[in-house]
Formats: C-alpha cells, sequence, structure tokens
C-alpha cells in the first residue's frame, strides 16, 4: 500500500514519550471519520491509552502499529497528564468509546455499517441486537468472535471473506491492545477502504455486559477505577503498568520537564533553522541546524516530504542542533517509519550529547545511533 506522504507529513501530531498523537478532539475525530467513511477511504484509527504507552516503549511491532496509524487520538488520562507536564497542546481526552458514542448517535452526520470483530464470546451478537433495537445511526451488518488462535489463524481467506461480504464502513477490532494492533496491520491491506480500529472496550460496553464509568469520572480522571471494578481482570494489567508508568514520570518525564523549565528560566533564544537536501546516486543527505520547534513546521515537512518521495537511503546531519521539540520529534519517528517501510536505510548522526538526550527522555532513543541508545 503506497503512501501518502503529503497528507502523512501534514498532520498536526506530536510525540508523546515515543507515542505519535494528533491534536484532536471527539467532535474534530468523528468528523474525520465521517469524511474518510463517506468518501470510501481506509483509515486505521488507533486509540492510546496508558497500556499503549508503556507496550509500545516494550516492543519496536507495537510502536511501528501506532507509527502506521492514520490517526491517533490520546484515550487514556495519563497520556493527557504528560502533555501538560511537557507543554505538549493535548488539553483533553479524546476516548474511542466516546467517539464510537458519536457516531452511534448520528454526529457523524450519517449512517454508516459497523462490522464487531472479537470480543468475549456473544458479545458482538449482543452489540448488534442493541444497536437494532435503538434508533442508532450505527448500523450492525455482522460480528464474529474468532477465538484465541494466533494472527494468521484469526487472518484465513474464509474470515477475510466474512468480513467483506458483509460491506461494513467500520470494521470493529477487540483482541486485546497487542494482538488487536497485530491482526490490523497484517490484515488492513484487505479493507483499503474501511476505517478499522482497535475498541476492545467498546463491544463490551454496547453490549451491556461492562457498564461504561459515570460522566463524573470521566471528567476527573477516574474511568480506569471504575473499570476495575467492573472488570477485575484490568486489576493485573493495571498492576504491571502502574510502576512502569512510575518510572517514566521519574525518569524520564520530571527530568525533560525540568531541562524544559530551566530553558525557559534561561530565556533560551531559538536559532535559525536551516535544512538542506542533497541527493547523491546512492544517498540524501538532510543537514539540519539551529532550532527545530513547531515554529519551523513547514520548512520541517517540506524537506521531510521531497525526502521520502526520493526512496533513497536517507541520513539526517544534525550537528549543528542546538535544540528540538516533541513535534519536530514526530516527524522524524514518521520519516524513520516511511524509510523502514520501504526497506530503506536510515540514520542520524553527529548529534550533540544534549540533544541526544532530549531523544531518550522522550522514547525515541531507538531513533539513535547505536552509541547513544539507552541500555
Amino acid at each position: 500500500m503506497s503512501i501518502d506522504y503529503r497528507a502523512m507529513f501534514s498532520r498536526d501530531l506530536w510525540c508523546l514519550m515515543g507515542l505519535p498523537i494528533d491534536v484532536s478532539r471527539e467532535p474534530q475525530c468523528v468528523a474525520y471519520l465521517n469524511e474518510k467513511m463517506s468518501l470510501g477511504e481506509g483509515c486505521f484509527l488507533t486509540t492510546p491509552n496508558l497500556n499503549f504507552l508503556i507496550e509500545s516503549s516494550l516492543s519496536p511491532d507495537f510502536r511501528r502499529s501506532v507509527l502506521g496509524s492514520d490517526f491517533v487520538i490520546a484515550d487514556g488520562m495519563a497520556l493527557v497528564w504528560i502533555a501538560k507536564l511537557l507543554d505538549i497542546p493535548l488539553t483533553d481526552r479524546v476516548s474511542g468509546s466516546g467517539v464510537f458514542e458519536r457516531l452511534r448517535r448520528g454526529m457523524g452526520g450519517r449512517a454508516f455499517r459497523v462490522f464487531f470483530f472479537g470480543g468475549p464470546e456473544g458479545a458482538g451478537d449482543r452489540a448488534c441486537d442493541v444497536l437494532n433495537s435503538e434508533d442508532s445511526m450505527l448500523i450492525p451488518c455482522g460480528a464474529f468472535q474468532p477465538g484465541f488462535g494466533s494472527i494468521e489463524e484469526m487472518s484465513s481467506p474464509d474470515i477475510i471473506e466474512r468480513i467483506k461480504k458483509s460491506e461494513p464502513d467500520f470494521l470493529l477490532v477487540a483482541l486485546g491492545a497487542k494482538k488487536g494492533q497485530a491482526w490490523i496491520e497484517h490484515n488492513k491491506h484487505h479493507f483499503p477502504d474501511l476505517t478499522i480500529s482497535h475498541l476492545g472496550a467498546v463491544v463490551n460496553f454496547t453490549a451491556g455486559s461492562v457498564k461504561r464509568a459515570p460522566v463524573w469520572m470521566q471528567k476527573i480522571g477516574m474511568e480506569w477505577v471504575w473499570r476495575m471494578i467492573e472488570e477485575p481482570a484490568m486489576i493485573k494489567r493495571n498492576m504491571r503498568d502502574g510502576p512502569a508508568f512510575l518510572r517514566m514520570i521519574r525518569r524520564q518525564v520530571l527530568p525533560y520537564r525540568r531541562y524544559l523549565k530551566q530553558l525557559a528560566k534561561q530565556k533560551f533564544k531559538f536559532s535559525l533553522m536551516v535544512s538542506f537536501l542533497e541527493e547523491s546516486e546512492n544517498v540524501c543527505t538532510i543537514s539540519l541546524s539551529g532550532s527545530l520547534s513547531e515554529g519551523v513546521m513547514p520548512q520541517i515537512k517540506q524537506t521531510f516530504i521531497e525526502a521520502a518521495k526520493k526512496q533513497k537511503p536517507l541520513i539526517l546531519n544534525m550537528e549543528a542542533v542546538d535544540y528540538i521539540d516533541c513535534s519536530v520529534l514526530a516527524k522524524l519517528q514518521q520519516l524513520e517509519y516511511c524509510q523502514r517501510q520501504a526497506s530503506l536505510d536510515f540514520a542520524i548522526e553527529n548529534l550533540s550529547p544534549e540533544i541526544a538526550q532530549i531523544f531518550k527522555w522522550n522514547n525515541v532513543d531507538y531513533l539513535l545511533p547505536s552509541t547513544f541508545n539507552c541500555q
């Protein structure tokens, strides 16, 4: 599947501890999905929460599934809290279940067909019954529970054909975050005109087997407590993710916050950003200098789009860079993803130790030369 580089790099994307997140609110996300489904243009929507944050820091494949998404929303208050600490402009949680409910109530502007893939045995069928019993703008066209096999077993020609024959606009996957993202990555080329998203809890919420938290708990960021009461299995996951989250706060988020505050206190003067793209027979080189921040994003986007289109191994020389923010880190993640998808080399060279530390604090040290990688 070819990549639309201009659309990809035009997104208002910020790196949040290694996760690329689109700046959005629920109405914007619903409008985006409405447009995609109305036009029959494929869309991979990903909804990271704390579990995604931890898993992406441990699994390169899981992180690539987020990078390969068309739209990524911050579905977890932990992400919003980190964003506020680091002055990343993600002001609100955008929950996958909230987006689904808006589409269900017709806020997308028209009716769409939805297929439930996965979830507990019978939950998808019950969710279809509930939607059929009400005046919903999401029209159920099928449900299938594939069991607990491998990704390959869940991707048989019969299963793919079953989904296609139902002619959904929206394919809702519920297999557990890691397996669900992997299944979508493995199969999205079969569904180039569908909106696909892993929204595990939505199947249970719609079926009525699990109640969503009261609105007041959602607003104060305590829905995770309610989820543990409703779904005791969540306790084990949170007991694992919670300590990892606290370590991330202590070792990465707070040190980076102190660094940003120190720059502000010193009245750091952003220098002029300059970028050059040079092409030889076998390689492209981008030379960057100055302060790489949101303020110079148009120039960075254009340079990266041109580089990705060259379809050659790519070197970024960052010797003269004196600052880089999270919006530019996200663009570097996108550029590296494009190169890897095309089986082309990508290398960053000549970083100063201070800039390399920014990469490490933000969980993108996988982009660095091995001499800088955190062990």
